[in-house]
C-alpha cells in the first residue's frame, strides 16, 4: 500500500490437497491499484503456481549431485573439456593424480599440459573436435614433467569422447579411462588379428 511492487519468487506454502499435507511454491506479485491523483487505493495480487518447476529444479540439482559423486569416485581416470581451445571444466581425482595434481579446471590443455601439446594428445582432441568422432588409445606414453625437471612416463589407455548439442555439434569431450574389461577384450582381438 506504500505504492511500491512487491515480488516473492517460489515462496513455499503449506497446502492440504487431495488429503494429503504437502509443500507447494508460488510465485506472487503484488502491485499498487492508483487512481486518477495517483493515490493508492488497492493492490491486485498475481499468483502463479511453481510447484512443478520447483520439484524439477530440485530433482535436476539431486541428480547432478549424484553424477558428480560418481565422477568423483570412478576408479578410472575423467575429465571434461569444453571448446576449441580444450578448457577443463572438470577433472576428477584421479584425473588430478595422474597429471601430477596440477590446477586444471578453468585452463586450456596448453596451458595445464604443455608437454602433452608436444606429444600429440592436444592434436587428437582437435582431430576428435572436427570429425566428431571418438578416439582411443591402448598404452601410449605420456611423459608429464614434475617438479624440479625430474619426467615420469606414464602409459595409459584412454578414450576421447564427443559430447553433441542438438544440432550434432562438437561441444564438449570427454576423457577418460576405458574399463579394465572392455580394454582385456580389445587386447584380446588386437593379439588376435595380429597372429
Amino acid at each position: 500500500m506504500s505504492g511500491e511492487t512487491v515480488y516473492h519468487e517460489d515462496f513455499p506454502l503449506e497446502t492440504t490437497r487431495h488429503g494429503q499435507a504437502e509443500t507447494a511454491y508460488f510465485t506472487f506479485c503484488y502491485s499498487p491499484i492508483r487512481d486518477e491523483n495517483a493515490k493508492v487505493l488497492g493492490m491486485i495480487d498475481t499468483v502463479m503456481e511453481t510447484t512443478e518447476i520447483v520439484r524439477a529444479r530440485q530433482r535436476l540439482v539431486s541428480e547432478s549431485e549424484r553424477y558428480r559423486q560418481m565422477f568423483e569416485n570412478a576408479p578410472g581416470f575423467m575429465a571434461m573439456l569444453s571448446g576449441p581451445e580444450h578448457v577443463f571444466q572438470y577433472v576428477n581425482p584421479a584425473y588430478s593424480e595422474l597429471i601430477g595434481f596440477r590446477e586444471a579446471v578453468g585452463r586450456t590443455v596448453a596451458e595445464v599440459l604443455p608437454e602433452a601439446v608436444e606429444q600429440g594428445f592436444a592434436a587428437a582432441l582437435t582431430e576428435t573436435r572436427q570429425t566428431g568422432e571418438p578416439h582411443s588409445a591402448l598404452g601410449a606414453l605420456l611423459t608429464i614433467k614434475g617438479p624440479g625437471g625430474a619426467s615420469f612416463d606414464r602409459y595409459v589407455d584412454f578414450v576421447y569422447q564427443p559430447i553433441k548439442n542438438a544440432c550434432g555439434e562438437v561441444t564438449d569431450i570427454f576423457v577418460s579411462q576405458p574399463t579394465s574389461l572392455s580394454v582385456v577384450l580389445r587386447r584380446v582381438m588386437i593379439t588376435r588379428v595380429t597372429a
